[in-house]
């Protein structure tokens, strides 16, 4: 009869434990859902405005003459400082919403290279992520 009672408690207390474990599970698995809300908040308060037009205007130049103007330094770090204005996790999402906002407005050629030179903004800007995985969806 106690190894019956040892025996009932034991399988009552694995049934709580198990039941913790899925209630912890989905807790965190909510937690992860909410950065990309977040993000999107985020991007919509700070849509990359200077980015888009240091890659416009300064890309085009910069691959033309090898060099940056004074200009186009400023407007790099008008993008950096938005783009510092973002979660880490949130950058990428930025970029390609920012790119999105380019589709139709330009050339293809010139998408696709403003979208290699996207991608490496926050490499150029010191920041994490390094790079930005981008896939063309502007075909």
């Amino acid at each position: 009869m106690a190894k019956l009672a040892i025996l009932a408690t034991s399988f009552a207390l694995l049934f709580l434990v198990a039941t913790a474990t899925v209630t912890i599970t989905t807790v965190e698995i909510n937690e992860e859902a909410n950065p990309t809300k977040s993000c999107q908040q985020q991007v919509q308060a700070q849509p990359l405005r200077n980015c888009q037009q240091f890659l416009t205007e300064c890309s085009r130049m910069m691959m033309l003459e090898n060099t940056a103007s004074s200009r186009c330094q400023q407007q790099k770090q008008e993008c950096c400082e938005e783009m510092s204005q973002l979660d880490k996790e949130c950058r990428c999402h930025g970029i390609k919403k920012m790119m999105q906002r380019q589709q139709g407005q330009i050339g293809h050629q010139q998408m696709e290279k403003m979208a290699e030179k996207a991608m490496e903004l926050p490499r150029m800007c010191q920041m994490a992520p390094r790079t930005c995985e981008m896939r063309s969806f502007w075909y």
